[in-house]
C-alpha cells in the first residue's frame, strides 16, 4: 500500500460508519431530550384510547404497540409503548398521559 493511500483508508474507516450511526445516535438523544422536558414542564391528563397498532416488536414476550389517543383539545396524538398481553389496552379505555401543551402530538404515557 502506498503512502498516501493510509490517509485515505483511515479515514474510510472512520468515516463510513460515523455516517450511518450519527443519525441514530442524534435521534436517541433527541428523543431522550423531549422526554425529559415533558417530564418536568409536559401537562397530566386523562385520555381516552381511540386506536390501537401492532408494531411488531416483541421484548420479553410483551408486544410494542402504537396507541392512539384523543388529546384535551380533541386532536389526536401517538406514541408507542410496550404492554403486557395480561392486561392488553382496548379502545375505548383511559390512561394518563404527558403532554406538549404548545404541540399535543408529543405525548408521554405515565
Amino acid at each position: 500500500m502506498s503512502e498516501w493511500m493510509l490517509p485515505v483508508v483511515i479515514l474510510a474507516s472512520l468515516g463510513i460508519p460515523a455516517m450511518v450511526f450519527a443519525p441514530l445516535i442524534l435521534g436517541l438523544i433527541t428523543n431522550s431530550a423531549r422526554k425529559k422536558r415533558l417530564r418536568l414542564q409536559g401537562i397530566r391528563a386523562t385520555v381516552e384510547i381511540v386506536g390501537i397498532r401492532d408494531t411488531r416488536v416483541t421484548v420479553n414476550l410483551n408486544p410494542q404497540v402504537e396507541l392512539s389517543v384523543r388529546m384535551p383539545d380533541g386532536s389526536i396524538g401517538k406514541f408507542k409503548m410496550f404492554v403486557s398481553r395480561v392486561n392488553f389496552p382496548r379502545p375505548g379505555e383511559k390512561i394518563t398521559v404527558l403532554y406538549d401543551p404548545s404541540d399535543p402530538s408529543i405525548v408521554l404515557p405515565v
